[in-house]
């Protein structure tokens, strides 16, 4: 992860550093929750989500105005389109008007 934010992410939030955390939850419906941690909030953001298992890998995208800490944000995947049980989530939050981008991969453990 980058050590240092742009100058228009500094103006809204400190860096995304290791000491925020996000943890998730997968149900067998399908959906992800994410819940954000070690930061007051992020603004208004775009969250790139990758089910890989393997070779194969599924990916979809959401829209965020804000998202706060504590606040659990629900992930569902549109009904029969994700067709294995992922190992591993990659997880890319991006801002609108930067190129700066958050990622990390999550092992899901069973």
């Amino acid at each position: 992860m980058a050590k240092a934010c742009g100058a228009a992410l500094l103006s809204s939030f400190r860096c995304l550093t290791p000491e925020v955390r996000i943890t998730t939850t997968l149900f067998v419906k399908r959906t992800t929750k994410f819940t954000l941690e070690g930061l007051s909030f992020i603004p208004k953001c775009g969250v790139n989500l990758t089910f890989r298992k393997g070779f194969v890998s599924k990916g979809w995208y959401w829209e965020f105005d804000y998202w706060k800490q504590g606040e659990e944000k629900t992930f569902s995947t549109p009904a029969g389109q994700l067709t294995f049980d992922p190992d591993y989530i990659d997880m890319s939050i991006s801002f609108p008007g930067t190129s700066y981008k958050h990622n990390v991969t999550l092992n899901i453990k069973r």
